[in-house]
């Protein structure tokens, strides 16, 4: 029963182009997170 609810759900967050610019967004503010603290931007 998980299995085939998660799957529904699965398949309707990759339909959706939200799913994308959330996922997005939050890879780059750890990208950024992570330069920030090994010191990228000290010399700006």
């Amino acid at each position: 029963m998980f299995a085939t609810i998660f799957s529904f759900e699965f398949k309707r967050w990759l339909k959706n182009p939200m799913f994308y610019v959330y996922g997005a967004s939050f890879f780059l503010i750890g990208l950024l997170t992570m330069a920030s603290s090994i010191g990228v931007f000290d010399s700006l």
